[in-house]
């Protein structure tokens, strides 16, 4: 019982409060309108941002040379899928 007391203690406050921003809202109608252009108008712009292509990731490529092996396969999964890749270019089966 005493939950739900709560619950309904935290419904009327909430429509308490909600109400009161509804009232400030519609008070200061051109105030409210300028913040919402640049909530809008900043999301708009962050969001072309995030999406960009300009920048664009561009990979560079070079010739093979015989040597040392510079990086290794970080875990035992990467280090299977190699081995099964070089080992059906090479014509070995498993």
């Amino acid at each position: 019982m005493y939950i739900v007391n709560i619950l309904t203690t935290l419904k009327y406050k909430m429509k308490k409060h909600i109400h009161k921003i509804k009232s400030h809202i519609l008070a200061h109608k051109i105030t409210s309108f300028l913040i919402l252009v640049a909530i809008l108008g900043g999301g708009y712009w962050g969001y072309k941002k995030i999406t960009d292509t300009t920048g664009e990731t561009r990979y560079l490529t070079a010739k093979v040379k015989k040597g040392a092996i510079a990086s290794k396969p970080k875990s035992r999964e990467t280090l299977f899928i190699w081995r099964r890749k070089m080992d059906k270019k090479s014509g070995v089966v498993d």
